[in-house]
């Protein structure tokens, strides 16, 4: 293979502490500007948008506050309360927790906010920490290169303030991964030029961290990046190692990195293959439709916003850039993933673990760093320093007009952009004649003050391109990237508003409309409001059905296409109360329904308590048997399809008949005599549930509870099998006589997850005590 000769990079033979001292010396204000912007952030934008408020939130989304937020709240508590958060009460008939990954259960950040700060101020301190790792770690990785002050500067400042960055404070997980991208390249710079522990477990231990931040599809999409990236690195010259040397240090790390986050890997490798996820994954649509939707969709030329306006302004400096040999490892990387974004990811699917991704929107995302990379490779550029050095125009004059012109065109270009939204028509511009707005940049029509800020930084850079090289082309350049940083910000949120970071108001909650009533929740609830805002896990009111969508079972995603509105995702009502067998089955005790509906609720025995609303009633279902329960007839079906059809029915009476779908080992009535027998429940803890019953006849125990694999049972503690019974419920058979049944949850993913991550664990730390290669420094 051919390469070019290593470049000469500053600071990269650094022989005293001295010259390390100097070449940090250029890096004071890049970081103090990041650091005003992201208090300017955090300290004005945000809250004015929190205070304008709107009936489109930005932050405070559906995903926010129904699943992050509370998800976040609940796996931090149940480790203060000395329990691994693996397996989830509130949701469904309960489902593992753990496995799921989006709740972040492991990553140490997210355990610390939610340990010292109430909900609110710990999500909105996770962010603004993680804003800040943002611009530290993209500086890092521009002092590794050898980049200079000003493209130290832009390049931190697109990285960090970029739209789809900005747009993201709704996602906190897919901020926690892209915080880890510019740290895992570095570090992986530093695996590739020493085959020594500690380079090799230093990156092992940010991929796991990567891994356990909640979105596992970074790091795998990583992987093959890290690949091409090796090869363009020995291209350049930049690592003396072949790709073939270097990769191989790369993929032990990112083994080691999976072992470490094993506890979390496994089993969310275990419930990928059972759950709805894998399900929607095979019933993807042909290759290239549903990747280029994600480019050109309902909301506009996404594609154009992920490439050029993710930082407006700035777009001129990686155009300097990408043609220069130096910028080869990020053009290339940027060019890799459009290509996967546009339906190479869907070539890549044989590959253990990628087959669960679902889109290439995640290719769009990492493009961002390759950008910020580009960006600040330009801006060098543009400074002064080595303009024509790996440019393909050579040392001729016109690779120093061809860098300027482009800031020229693009800074000039933004500045005339924003100057025509100022004024009071400049409205946000819907896409087709719906209410949506084009997702463009940092929202060209913002306020006038983020307008005026545009204009004048696309002013200044403008006047910078006519500036002769040196202090005064420099600093100028910088002025009008902080003008550029500051107009971005301002511009907050893009045309919209944000939500606050605690959870909103929802006055039909079923824990405040019960306290007002006075009654106790015993049993499960039917409720919009408890499912939609997340109230249903962060008030601790067991909900029929929930919103962990993706991982849930097949079966009960099968029930919420059956019992809610596929579009505004409503409670079908008529559904609802058809199935009011199934309601006894799963131990519904309370549903907050419409009053309009209320004859409806009468008639089918469920009755309102307390004061009636204006809009919703609080309705108590008096014919539920209760947790656990002994019946003595069954009904057998051939499919889980003419299950969910006899439990979704109107002649279901679970009192007096189980659904059962395999063989059981004794014959039972089908018209059962005897009334069903309740049983006396204990829940030691979330994972573990005693049942006490005393029966006159053979029977089947049923538990109010989602089978799932992974539940073991005894009874008068032999082993016993558990049966899937009323279509999602669990189940045993019994004898006649006094029975004590113990469930629980001990799935063997967890087991082989801790042992792994214990030896990821041992083998990193051993690694970290090898020496490494000893530093001589010369006077």
């Amino acid at each position: 293979m051919k390469r070019a000769a290593p470049p000469q990079e500053p600071g990269r033979d650094l022989r005293s502490v001295g010259a390390v001292e100097s070449a940090w010396r250029g890096f004071g204000w890049p970081a103090a500007i990041a650091l005003i912007g992201i208090v300017a952030l955090w300290s004005v934008s945000i809250p004015r948008a929190i205070e304008a408020g709107s009936p489109r939130p930005t932050i405070g989304t559906f995903d926010y506050y129904n699943y992050f937020l509370p998800r976040f709240e609940f796996g931090s508590d149940e480790m203060a309360a000395g329990r691994m958060p693996i397996w989830n009460t509130f949701e469904y008939g309960g489902l593992p927790f753990l496995a799921t990954a989006q709740p972040a259960a492991l990553y140490p950040p997210k355990i610390l906010a939610f340990a010292w700060l109430d909900s609110g101020a710990a999500m909105q301190t996770f962010l603004i920490a993680h804003f800040a790792i943002l611009a530290g770690g993209f500086l890092l990785f521009a002092r590794q290169l050898g980049i200079g002050g000003l493209g130290a500067l832009a390049g931190t400042v697109y990285w960090t303030f970029t739209t789809t960055m900005l747009l993201s404070n709704y996602h906190p997980n897919r901020i926690a991964c892209m915080v880890w991208v510019p740290i895992v390249f570095l570090l992986a710079d530093h695996a590739a030029r020493s085959w020594r522990g500690p380079a090799i477990a230093a990156l092992a231990v940010a991929i796991a961290m990567q891994l356990v931040a909640g979105y596992p599809a970074f790091t795998l999409s990583l992987a093959p990046l890290l690949a091409v990236h090796s090869v363009a690195m020995y291209w350049t010259g930049r690592w003396q190692q072949q790709p073939w040397k270097t990769l191989p240090r790369i993929a032990t790390a990112f083994v080691l990195g999976s072992c470490i986050a094993a506890y979390q890997l496994i089993p969310l490798a275990e419930i990928s293959s059972i759950s709805q996820r894998a399900a929607e994954v095979a019933q993807s649509a042909p290759p290239l439709l549903p990747s280029i939707s994600f480019l050109i969709n309902e909301r506009g030329p996404a594609g154009w916003h992920f490439i050029f306006m993710s930082f407006p302004g700035l777009a001129g400096f990686w155009i300097a850039a990408i043609a220069r040999k130096t910028a080869f490892p990020a053009a290339i990387g940027a060019l890799t993933c459009l290509l996967f974004a546009v339906g190479g990811w869907l070539m890549i699917r044989f590959i253990p673990g990628f087959s669960l991704i679902r889109h290439g929107l995640v290719w769009l995302f990492l493009l961002q760093f390759y950008l910020a990379w580009l960006v600040a490779l330009g801006a060098q550029s543009f400074e002064g320093a080595n303009a024509a050095a790996g440019h393909p125009l050579g040392r001729s004059k016109w690779a120093g007009k061809w860098t300027r012109a482009c800031v020229l065109v693009f800074g000039l270009a933004w500045a005339g952009l924003c100057f025509a939204s100022m004024g009071p028509e400049s409205e946000p511009i819907p896409t087709d004649g719906s209410r949506r707005n084009i997702p463009l940049s940092s929202r060209l029509y913002g306020s006038d003050d983020a307008n005026l800020l545009g204009l004048a930084g696309g002013l200044i850079l403008g006047a910078a391109a006519f500036a002769p090289a040196g202090s005064r082309r420099k600093w100028t350049a910088f002025a009008g990237v902080s003008t550029l940083m500051f107009g971005q910000i301002a511009t907050y949120p893009f045309g919209g508003s944000t939500g606050k970071f605690d959870y909103p108001s929802a006055p039909f909650r079923v824990r405040a409309l019960a306290e007002r009533a006075g009654v106790v929740p015993a049993g499960r609830a039917v409720s919009e409001i408890d499912r939609t805002h997340g109230t249903g896990l962060s008030e601790r009111v067991p909900v029929m059905l929930g919103m962990e969508i993706t991982f849930s079972s097949p079966r009960f995603a099968a029930l919420q296409r059956r019992l809610l509105s596929e579009t505004s995702q409503q409670v079908r009502w008529l559904q609802v109360l058809r199935a009011g067998g199934f309601l006894d089955a799963m131990n519904v005790d309370l549903l907050v329904g419409p009053r309009s509906r209320a004859d409806d609720f009468r008639s089918r025995g469920l009755l309102p308590v307390g004061p009636a609303g204006s809009r919703r009633t609080l309705y108590r279902n008096e014919d539920r048997i209760g947790e656990a329960w002994v019946s003595y007839g069954t009904h057998r079906v051939s499919s889980p399809e003419q299950a969910l059809e006899r439990v979704l029915s109107a002649n279901f009476d679970p009192h007096f008949e189980v659904i059962v779908e395999t063989p059981l080992s004794k014959r039972y009535r089908s018209d059962a005599l005897l009334p069903p027998t309740q049983a006396q429940v204990r829940r030691p803890s979330p994972t573990q549930v005693d049942v006490e019953v005393e029966t006159s006849e053979d029977g089947i125990l049923v538990l109010a509870d989602a089978w799932y694999p992974g539940w073991e049972a005894t009874i008068d503690e032999h082993a016993a099998e558990i049966l899937r019974v009323d279509y999602v419920l669990r189940g045993v058979e019994l004898t006649a006589g006094r029975h004590r049944i113990h469930f629980e949850y001990r799935p063997a993913s967890l087991r082989y997850g801790l042992a792994t991550t214990a030896v990821g664990f041992i083998i990193a730390l051993a690694l970290f005590a090898i020496p490494g290669p000893r530093k001589v420094h010369t006077p």
